[in-house]
């Protein structure tokens, strides 16, 4: 028993069998599917958080190039940035998509 005990913690038993893992593929379906799914995902934002997430992520713009194109202050594209991310995640969460 004690030998038994001391194997399992030296090799732990899988806690997930072998028909639950993801093997992640590389490909070009996987990325058209992708992001599919993070397209519609955003179709579930306010068009305030898409225009935030589309200037701060999709351009690359710094907060700085944002809120100046904007028109807003860099703590509101801080602020907006933030819930926009946390409603983008529960939007993919609600489509399968856990991170």
């Amino acid at each position: 028993m004690i030998d038994d005990h001391r194997a399992r913690l030296i090799r732990p038993v899988s806690t997930c069998p072998v028909d639950d893992l993801v093997v992640p593929v590389d490909d070009d379906i996987e990325r058209t599917l992708t992001r599919r799914v993070v397209h519609d995902a955003l179709d579930d934002l306010t068009p305030q958080q898409r225009q935030i997430l589309h200037h701060t992520y999709f351009q690359g713009h710094s907060v700085a190039e944002t809120a100046e194109v904007l028109g807003i202050a860099q703590g509101t594209v801080k602020s907006r940035t933030h819930y926009a991310v946390q409603a983008l995640k529960l939007a993919l969460h609600n489509r399968g998509i856990r991170s």
